[in-house]
Parts: C-alpha cells; sequence; structure tokens
C-alpha cells in the first residue's frame, strides 16, 4: 500500500512539474480561489508555495527539561485552469521532523508519523522516512476539481470548505475546524467532500456539502444560505454532523467603525434526542483599527459541554471540531497588533478561560520581513495555571521560524 501510494504522490508530482514550466506557469496568491472571467490573456496553469524551518524549544515546567525539535516542510500548490469553466488544483504537503520528540516517541514504541496524518476519509499520505531520529511525511492536503459558470460552482474532491465567520473561534465550521493554538497551518485542513453553490444574485449564495465517510457517525452534510442586508452578512446553517442534527448562524458588520461579527451552533444528537442534551457553542468579537494601523481584537467563547473545572492536560489532548473548540466553557481573549516599523511586526494575545485552574495563555509574536518573499518570526506560547491563588508555570515553548515563498 505504502509503494502504490509512493507512485501516485510521485506521478501527481512529475505532472503537475511537467505541465507547469513548458506552459510558463505564474505565480498566484490563492488557489482556492473561484475561477475568473476568462480575458483569453491568462496563462492555463498557476504554481506556487514555499519553504520553511521551524525550531521548537520547550520548557516543560522548569528549565533544567529543554526539548528541541526541528521541521523542515516544503509546500507545493498547483493549479491548472484546463478550459475557462473547470480547474483542478494539487497541494502537496512536505514534513521533515528531527529531534527529541521524535526520539521520545519511537523510544516508547510510537509512530511520530501516523501521529502526523490529518487525513480526511481517504488516506492520501505516506512516510518516506519512518524511523527513531527522524520522518518524513508527505500528503495530498488538496486535491479537488472545480466547475464554474457564473452563477454555479461545484467543487469535488479534498477541499477547504470555510463557514467560519469569526477570527479566532468558528463554531460554524462543522467540516475542518481548526486548534487556534496551532499557528504554523496557515492552509488549515480540508474535507474529502462534495461541494455545490448557487448564487442566486449578487448580495446572496446557497451552498450544499456533504463529506464522504465509510461510517454513520462520520458523516457531515450540510446546507449555509448567506445574504447581505442593512451593511451586514448574515448567514444560517443546518445539516447532520456526525452524531448530531446541527443549526446555526452568524454575521458579520460593523458598529460605527468597530467590527462585530459572530457565529453560533446548536447541537443535539439524532438517536434518542428526547433523552439526550444539546450542546451549543457561540463566539462573539469586536475588532478595531486605530490610527497608525495599531489593531484591537476581543472575543468571547461559550462552549455549554465545556468544563469549569477543566486543567491544562485538556487542552494537550484537545482534538478540535465545532462542538468543541476549548474544553473550557468559557474563554476571553485579547489580541493587539502593531507594526513598529514597515518591516517588523509585533503582536500579543492573552487568553483567560475562568474556573478550575484559571488558565492563562499568554502568546506573543515578533514577525521581521527580511526581503521580499523571505520572513522571520519568534513565537512564544506560555500555559499558566493557577494553584492555591498563584500562577504557576504549565509549559513554555518558543518557536524560531523562517519561510521562503515562492
Amino acid at each position: 500500500m505504502k509503494l502504490k501510494r509512493f507512485h501516485f504522490f510521485a506521478g501527481v508530482l512529475l505532472l503537475a512539474l511537467s505541465s507547469a514550466y513548458p506552459r510558463e506557469c505564474t505565480l498566484e496568491p490563492d488557489s482556492s480561489a473561484p475561477i475568473p472571467e476568462s480575458t483569453g490573456k491568462e496563462r492555463p496553469c498557476r504554481i506556487k508555495g514555499y519553504i520553511k524551518y521551524l525550531q521548537t524549544t520547550s520548557f516543560p515546567g522548569n528549565a533544567d527539561d529543554i526539548i528541541t525539535d526541528n521541521l523542515l516542510h516544503h509546500r507545493l500548490n498547483f493549479r491548472w485552469d484546463i478550459i475557462s469553466s473547470l480547474r483542478a488544483a494539487v497541494e502537496i504537503r512536505n514534513r521533515i521532523h528531527w529531534g527529541e520528540t521524535v526520539k521520545l516517541a519511537g523510544s516508547l514504541n510510537q509512530n511520530f508519523g501516523e501521529m502526523m496524518d490529518n487525513n480526511d476519509i481517504y488516506d492520501m499520505s505516506i512516510l518516506i522516512i519512518d524511523r527513531k531520529a527522524i520522518v518524513w511525511h508527505a500528503m495530498l492536503d488538496r486535491a479537488y476539481l472545480r466547475f464554474s459558470k457564473k452563477w454555479l460552482e461545484m467543487t469535488a474532491g479534498r477541499q477547504r470548505i470555510n463557514w467560519g465567520v469569526t477570527l479566532i473561534w468558528n463554531p460554524n465550521d462543522v467540516f475542518n475546524a481548526y486548534s487556534f493554538y496551532d499557528f504554523d497551518y496557515e492552509e488549515r485542513p480540508g474535507s474529502d467532500a462534495v461541494r455545490l453553490t448557487f448564487y442566486p444574485n449578487a448580495k446572496s449564495s446557497v451552498e450544499a456539502a456533504s463529506k464522504l465517510a465509510r461510517e454513520k457517525n462520520q458523516v457531515v452534510s450540510a446546507a449555509l444560505y448567506k445574504w447581505n442586508r442593512a451593511k451586514y452578512d448574515f448567514q444560517v446553517l443546518a445539516g447532520v454532523v456526525h452524531e448530531d442534527v446541527a443549526a446555526g448562524g452568524g454575521w458579520a458588520g460593523n458598529i460605527k467603525n468597530a467590527g462585530f461579527k459572530g457565529e453560533f451552533t446548536y447541537f443535539r444528537p439524532y438517536d434518542n434526542a428526547l433523552d439526550t442534551t444539546g450542546v451549543f457553542a457561540g463566539t462573539l468579537s469586536f475588532d478595531y483599527s486605530f490610527k497608525k494601523n495599531f489593531y484591537l481584537n476581543g472575543s468571547f467563547l461559550y462552549t455549554s459541554n465545556g468544563s469549569s473545572h477543566a486543567d491544562f492536560s485538556l487542552i494537550e489532548n484537545l482534538h478540535p471540531n465545532a462542538k468543541t473548540l476549548s474544553p473550557y466553557k468559557y474563554n476571553f481573549l485579547v489580541q493587539v497588533l502593531y507594526p513598529f516599523t514597515p518591516i517588523i511586526t509585533g503582536s500579543l494575545a492573552v487568553l483567560y478561560s475562568p474556573g478550575g485552574d484559571n488558565a492563562l495563555f499568554i502568546y506573543p509574536v515578533l514577525t521581521y520581513n527580511i526581503l521580499e518573499n523571505w520572513d522571520m518570526d519568534v513565537t512564544a506560547q506560555i500555559f499558566l495555571t493557577s494553584y492555591s491563588g498563584k500562577y504557576q508555570d504549565v509549559a513554555e515553548l518558543l518557536f524560531l521560524r523562517l519561510r521562503w515563498n515562492y
């Protein structure tokens, strides 16, 4: 099976490169964007990507225990406009991990490579190198065909179905929710799905999507309606999400000069619905840009299935979905961003979850634009919990990342 997947990946990569370079492909900033109306001058294919190096230093509890890990990450995004209304897209993710965490997993007879998988229904990944000291994992992160014709769009394959409205948490993202703590996966997870979008007019759309599934509890099928009224964008959704019937909605607009967004979803099991309770997840956010590009964002998340007495271990084992975006019931976040110079930007996010250990998460980032396509950033993630009224470090992580875009 691994050999077959390797041949498959090799064939896809060779196809992408052989199709791209003879046709003099141009760079495209977003391979998932709608197909533009043809002017007869566009080149039929696009190729882009990046190479990143990420070093992670962990301080689990005290400076006597320091863990260092390394990640070399290459991404290739390829798209081909076969005809004016049909697009094919393939995005390949290559990651090479080495360091103490990989060695530790090997010493415990755990497969670190399998832990890296975020495949959906179909396993479109391969472990090229699988050793106790180093792991090379490759996967198709996107692979879809998209047909687009003015008022109609249909997409089939591994794709990102993003129904979220707010910036931090997305209870409407029923297909592929993501973790707020995972800052190094900008593209976010995808789903093996079929999606149909209809545009009745310029201010509204109707969307239906269904995720492929082998088991009943893996099914996700839902519909979304969007419209604009009184300078606000509204949406409502309903469908089946795993073992629940789900319904929700969201909005995005402004109160004077401040952005005001929100979304919510209610989940209720379809089996024994009268004998069980539902789960409500909702979020609100306000954001404002001051003079000199100083940016402020405040967000709140409530999950009725969250705990008022959770502890940090639940964050470590969190597998986020639209129903469970946080192990805590109440979550308050404040985020600020300020460009010190045209090439240096700083940001700071503070997340507070009251109850239990009164968890506090501090998340500063400093970004330096070295050259036009080169960036370097230093990121810290500090987790604090309160014991007997006094905060103590639970974990501290320091990240150094270099990125080159092409």
